[in-house]
């Protein structure tokens, strides 16, 4: 069904000319409402005829999207009567999803008889899963009186996952000397699990020795080892919709739920297993789950979370505790000043896990607005970061001073910019 558009003006004009042809009566007054009328009536039919057959396709290029990417759309209309279009207006509809004009801008555009017009847009994309649109598609008739407009959406449904920025190793992990550098591996090293071995260098561990290979080789070797499955991370997304504040700024979600999943990121990295819980009004949780596919997995629930849970943190992580497994490294991802929700890490940490906090910032805010928020949640226990976003998080990694692996490369990559070669053990 189109909904039919006419014109103020027209309708005013029309009701002027048909209480000045009452009031003075007369040929010319009433023929003038006549022809008045008539061209209406010639506009509305030229209008529904063209809108009768005018064909309209939208749809986008099929693939894999993240955050910000652009989306490769396409409108494609066709005028496939023998019936001149002269206005053909394009605009973005109530409550789109993805702007493919842009703003309240209309185009106008006007197609010959048995014509082909394909607009093509590269809209960037919106984290969330959705069809593009709706356009509004509007076929005018010669006089511009009347207007038929129909709201399209695409044919096809898009996902568009949060944008995965890699953080470097996390900085709970620990770190193994390896002769002159350092090396950093996973917490859980799973001594049943030999890779192979290799010479003992200075600050090699004796207890990794591995005897018989020692014996044949007349040299001392030690074993490396896979990382464990027993070692087990945590990330909790906090979709409490008051930490995102009353008109809530979609660049702060995009920004918590893609620090989250770089945080996944780094803890399947590690060879942890991987538990997700989020706050929201829907269930969205990720229970122990290892690999790429795991990752996957958490990209495709971020992709749909929204904040409109009705809790805070600091209701919600007591309950959440009991689903954490022992000695576990729980990371919290929240907008919310630790104020509301510091004095429940007890909760988590009585049951061995190591919690740590990354605070979400608005993207306008300087990643130094809350400096005594994160000393203050240091002071308890909790490693804490506040960045506004997670390039700015992946950045603030590395100078913490809590990994020593990470010291030990910004070290040789200075010594070898410097041409001094790696520093000396």
């Amino acid at each position: 069904m189109w909904p039919r558009a006419i014109r103020p003006g027209y309708l005013a004009f029309t009701v002027v000319f048909i209480c000045l042809a009452l009031a003075f009566g007369g040929p010319v007054a009433i023929g003038a409402v006549w022809l008045w009328v008539l061209l209406g009536a010639l506009d509305f039919a030229w209008a529904l005829v063209v809108g009768l057959q005018t064909a309209v396709l939208y749809r986008f290029r099929p693939g894999n999207y993240t955050a910000g990417d652009p989306l490769d759309a396409e409108i494609q209309i066709a005028n496939d009567g023998w019936l001149f279009a002269p206005a053909v207006t394009l605009r973005d509809g109530p409550r789109t999803t993805v702007a493919f004009v842009g703003g309240a801008r209309t185009e106008r555009y006007s197609l010959p008889p048995l014509a082909r017009l394909e607009i093509r847009r590269a809209p960037s994309a919106r984290r969330g899963h959705y069809r593009l649109g709706p356009v509004e598609i509007g076929t005018e008739g010669p006089f511009g009186l009347f207007a038929w407009v129909r709201h399209l959406h695409s044919e096809h449904e898009v996902t568009v996952l949060p944008r995965l920025h890699p953080l470097p190793h996390w900085p709970l992990e620990q770190a193994e000397a390896y002769g002159r550098a350092v090396k950093g591996h996973s917490p859980y090293p799973d001594p049943t699990l030999v890779v192979t071995t290799r010479p003992m260098l200075p600050g090699d561990s004796p207890r990794r020795i591995h005897w018989k290979r020692s014996a044949r080789t007349g040299a001392l070797q030690v074993r490396e080892v896979e990382p464990s499955a027993g070692g087990h991370g945590v990330v909790v997304l906090d979709l409490w919709v008051g930490a995102y504040g009353r008109s809530p700024d979609p660049r702060l979600l995009d920004a918590a739920t893609e620090m989250a999943a770089s945080a996944g990121h780094a803890i399947l990295r590690s060879g942890a297993t991987l538990s997700f819980f989020a706050t929201g009004s829907r269930p969205a949780a990720i229970v122990r789950a290892r690999g790429t596919g795991a990752l996957g997995k958490l990209l495709d629930l971020l992709a749909e979370v929204e904040a409109d849970g009705p809790h805070a943190l600091r209701v919600r992580l007591p309950a959440l505790a009991q689903q954490i497994p022992p000695r576990s490294v729980a990371v919290l991802v929240t907008p919310a000043h630790p104020s509301g929700w510091a004095g429940t890490l007890p909760v988590l940490q009585g049951r061995g896990a190591t919690v740590a906090a990354v605070l979400v910032l608005p993207p306008w805010a300087d990643g130094d607005a809350v400096p005594a928020a994160v000393r203050h949640l240091r002071q308890i226990g909790c490693p804490a970061w506040a960045a506004s976003s997670a390039e700015q998080l992946a950045g603030r990694l590395w100078p913490q001073g809590v990994l020593p692996a990470a010291r030990a490369r910004q070290a040789a990559a200075a010594g070898e910019a410097a041409g001094t070669g790696p520093p000396a053990g």
